[in-house]
């Protein structure tokens, strides 16, 4: 996906003519009341993963979702992950 770096927005940004550009993330903890809880959007079709997860058969989706299990430690309850998100400011010229 593009745009998912400070420097990619503040290119794109100045790129338009945008001047003094600065960046910031966006850092917060989101927790999951379970595994289900974090699998559920994904298997909706929400935002760019869950589209990608959506267009899987179901073989290779039932697979996908046994990696994300694991790598996130098999978690048997609740679980917190960080998201981030980046903040742009510009200004146009005078």
């Amino acid at each position: 996906m593009r745009y998912c770096t400070e420097r990619e927005l503040a290119e794109l940004w100045t790129g338009q003519g945008l001047l003094d550009v600065e960046t910031s993330p966006l850092d917060l903890v989101v927790t999951h009341a379970s595994f289900a809880d974090y699998w559920g959007p994904f298997t909706l079709g929400v935002g760019p993963g869950g589209a990608y997860c959506s267009s899987l058969a179901p073989e290779r989706r039932e697979a996908l979702r046994e990696v994300c299990y694991r790598r996130l430690g098999s978690p048997s309850g609740s679980f917190a992950l960080l998201a981030r998100a980046f903040a742009v400011r510009g200004r146009t010229p005078a």
